[in-house]
């Protein structure tokens, strides 16, 4: 499509806007954007100083984190999607990832192992990296790993990654998607455009859902039993990564040869992309992520862990299970996104922990706890919640900051409350030893 003299509406300047603002008018469009805080734009951009202005533009392109729902159908056809623009002018391989959880380590690892191989590869997207800032790098990296979001693909009509990959499917954005429904339409719109070129590697419990979308992509599922007949499937059995493919059975790897800190279920996913790349995996030295289970500190024999991606209660269940402690200290907050966050709560009865509430929801959370009986706290801020942490902790205590709901009640995304969290730690641990 020709930009030139068309007048493009970014509605939201936040990473994602800014790239697309740049993008568009480096291909001659004149740049119209709104945002609901105050912004500095550069001089040769027009700032729209009413929703209204911005749907006059020619075309509109909403921030992921924008609601546009009210105005979707009045304004049918106007809408672009930073996906589709860079599936458009990207010409390398592009492997997109996503899912309701995991998708972040996926993507991270994969990077690794790639880059392993000798790939020039860069993780980009949803991870932090506005992909229409890489389109004028492209001649220097082989692939691309896409990090993708929900909110990103809700419009896109194009976008055909080479590697499609998604993660599982949990409740998560009901809050903006009002249904399972709607968040798993526009999940699938990543493999919605692909073509027999092209591949996707699913999660077997998806497998009757996918079948009215009529697509025309190579299959291949993982997961448990029951396996999917006449496709490729991926699966963990007695300790290896197996591949079945018909009446053929083939080993990958043993997970003991892999990194115990990841869970199993990410290495079958990292591990079945290198297969359908046809790449030959090599030895990895994992580089921890930031926000997922990081070690902060140990201080007075308390360990402290950043977990502050965990915006679902899902990811926050799997982080309990990958820690042992006499004594775990949870930190809950953030806002449920249409969750509910109940059985989260009921699955940490009966454990030796204590639950710190924070944020909008606190006081919801505390007065779920203490219904089961769980010892709770509820403060308004995370300052003094934590606090309350340092009077509370024993040695030999685990304190897991591992939220379970998104960070928009007192921070702008969950890598600034990871920030503040890991900033508190640190203070703390200049007043006693670290360990």
């Amino acid at each position: 499509m020709n930009y030139t003299n068309k007048t493009i509406g970014i509605w939201g300047y936040g990473r994602v806007g800014k790239a697309a603002a740049q993008f568009l008018q480096s291909r001659g469009a004149t740049i119209l954007i709104y945002d609901e805080r105050p912004i500095q734009a550069p001089s040769s951009m027009q700032i729209a100083k009413s929703i209204e202005k911005l749907f006059e533009s020619d075309y509109l392109l909403p921030s992921p984190g924008v609601d546009t729902r009210a105005y979707r159908t009045q304004y049918q056809g106007k809408w672009l999607c930073e996906l589709d623009l860079f599936h458009n002018h990207f010409h390398k391989p592009i492997i997109a990832i996503t899912g309701s959880v995991g998708k972040t380590t996926v993507t991270h690892l994969l990077a690794q192992a790639l880059a392993a191989a000798g790939w020039r590869v860069k993780a980009i997207g949803n991870i932090g990296v506005p992909c229409l800032d890489i389109v004028k790098q492209q001649d220097e990296l082989d692939a691309v790993i896409l990090e993708v979001s929900s909110f990103q693909l809700e419009f896109a009509k194009s976008c055909a990654p080479d590697l499609a990959i998604w993660t599982n499917m949990h409740p998560n954005h009901l809050d903006r998607h009002g249904s399972m429904q709607d968040y798993f339409e526009a999940k699938s719109n990543l493999i919605r455009y692909q073509t027999k070129e092209q591949s996707a590697l699913l999660p077997v419990e998806l497998h009757q859902e996918l079948h009215d979308i009529h697509l025309k992509n190579s299959l291949s599922f993982f997961g448990k039993a029951p396996k999917v007949l006449n496709y490729p499937f991926f699966s963990i059995e007695n300790q290896e990564i197996h591949l079945q493919n018909h009446d053929t059975i083939t080993s990958i790897i043993p997970l003991n040869s892999l990194d115990q800190s990841i869970f199993p279920i990410n290495w079958l996913m990292v591990y079945a992309a290198l297969h359908l790349l046809k790449v030959t995996p090599q030895p990895l030295a994992i580089k921890p992520i930031s926000h997922r289970l990081e070690l902060v500190a140990t201080i007075a024999g308390v360990t402290f862990y950043n977990d502050s991606k965990s915006t679902t209660p899902v990811s926050t269940q799997a982080a309990l299970a990958a820690l042992a402690a006499p004594r775990t200290i949870l930190f809950l907050g953030g806002l449920s996104k249409g969750i509910d966050r109940t059985p989260l709560i009921q699955s940490l009865q009966n454990r030796p922990l204590q639950v710190i509430c924070f944020g909008k929801e606190a006081t919801l959370l505390h007065q779920q706890c203490t219904a089961l009986q769980i010892p709770s706290y509820s403060f308004a801020t995370l300052d003094e919640a934590f606090q309350l942490c340092t009077i509370i902790t024993q040695p030999n205590d685990c304190v897991l900051f591992s939220p379970a709901g998104s960070s928009f009640d007192l921070f702008e995304n969950y890598e600034k409350r990871g920030e503040e969290f890991k900033a508190l730690v640190l203070r703390y641990g200049k007043t006693t030893t670290i360990s």
